[in-house]
Parts: C-alpha cells; sequence; structure tokens
C-alpha cells in the first residue's frame, strides 16, 4: 500500500514542497486543498515554484482548468462564480502571471492566455461572459519596431458589471470600464475609461453611451 500511495502522490497536480498552494475561502475560513483532494469541475495543474490559487466558496466549475508552469503567479476567484469551460493558463514559464477575478462572474467559455511578462488580468464583480471569449496580455513573443523593443504592457482590467459578447478578443493593455457592454466578436486593443457604453467592431469604438443592463 505505501508503494501505490507513494505513485499516486509523484502524480500528483502540484507538490507542496515547491510552495504552491490551493486555497478554499468559506465564510472567512481558509482551507487549503492538498494536492489529491479535487473540486468537482476543475482540474488544477501548478508546475512551477510558489504559486498560489485562491477560490471563495460557493462556486460552480463544468469542464474548467487552471494550468500553470511558471512561478510566482496567483489566481483569485471570488464567490459566488459560475465557470462553464473557463481555462487560465500561461505561454512560457515566466513569472508573475496573474489573474484576479471578482465575485459573481459568469462564463460560458472563455480562455485566459497569459502571454505576457509582469503584467496579468483583473476582472471585476458581476460580470458576465459569453463563450468562445479570448484574453491575451501580450503577444507571446516580443515585437521588435526599429530594432527597439518599446512594448509596455499593464494590466488588463475589466471592470465591474461587465457583459462580454460571444467570440470577443480582449487583447493586452486592454481596459474596460464599469457597466460596459461588448458586442459579439469585438475586438480590444486599447482602453475604454467612460463607464456605461456599448462597444462593438474590429477594432472595438464606442457606440453607444449612457447604457445599463441588467443580468
Amino acid at each position: 500500500m505505501l508503494k501505490i500511495f507513494k505513485k499516486f502522490m509523484a502524480h500528483r497536480s502540484w507538490k507542496i514542497k515547491d510552495n504552491n498552494h490551493v486555497f478554499i475561502k468559506d465564510n472567512g475560513k481558509i482551507k487549503e486543498l492538498m494536492p489529491y483532494e479535487k473540486i468537482n469541475g476543475l482540474t488544477i495543474s501548478l508546475k512551477g515554484k510558489d504559486n498560489v490559487i485562491t477560490i471563495e466558496k460557493p462556486f460552480q466549475f463544468i469542464n474548467s482548468a487552471i494550468f500553470f508552469d511558471c512561478s510566482n503567479s496567483f489566481v483569485s476567484i471570488g464567490a459566488n462564480s459560475i465557470c462553464n469551460t473557463l481555462r487560465i493558463l500561461n505561454n512560457g514559464g515566466f513569472s508573475n502571471r496573474n489573474v484576479t477575478i471578482g465575485k459573481n462572474f459568469s462564463c460560458w467559455g472563455c480562455e485566459i492566455l497569459l502571454n505576457g511578462r509582469n503584467n496579468g488580468v483583473v476582472i471585476g464583480d458581476d460580470c458576465v461572459f459569453s463563450k468562445e471569449i479570448h484574453i491575451m496580455n501580450g503577444d507571446g513573443y516580443t515585437i521588435f519596431y526599429n530594432a527597439t523593443n518599446n512594448q509596455h504592457l499593464e494590466d488588463i482590467k475589466i471592470g465591474n458589471n461587465v457583459w462580454i459578447g460571444m467570440g470577443v478578443y480582449i487583447l493586452k493593455n486592454s481596459c474596460i470600464a464599469d457597466g460596459t457592454v461588448v458586442g459579439a466578436a469585438s475586438v480590444c486593443c486599447k482602453k475604454f475609461l467612460e463607464p456605461n457604453v456599448a462597444i462593438a467592431g474590429n477594432p472595438a469604438k464606442v457606440i453607444k453611451h449612457g447604457i445599463s443592463w441588467k443580468k
């Protein structure tokens, strides 16, 4: 039995000795999830070091996954989240790949690909994401302009109460203000700082001002 247990533990999803941790918050209490424990509907794989995932109850995951082979990164998901086919993964082994998702989040198909270096993705409270949504905080490879690397990467920031339609791409350095509705198949590649607007198109632009919406 001891040999079987050791073999099982060798294939677990993360290693405590590498200072990787998964925490579950429940009514102000924090419980650490052991590598042999599972969250229904969520696959977690941490292959780097010093990574932390924190998920607050209640939550529901369906066909979702978090894959990190980087170090010194974190993921935080707020309470009352319903995540159907949410994928959070990094591209390459760089450090400081961070994702923060607020409470009351729901999605039906979203991939957050962390291509950037030393920047992340911040999503506010009460957001609704449709399906086939892609969020990428970097290009994946360094692009040089006149033989110089002039790229400046900031966190992608999505405010509170944002509704994102089907097939949207949100690219590096984007910012979407509170109360925004993003039309289907839009490509967001800049900062939209005015709240309560509708944006759409490729590249996205403001098409309506002073809007409001409810779940």
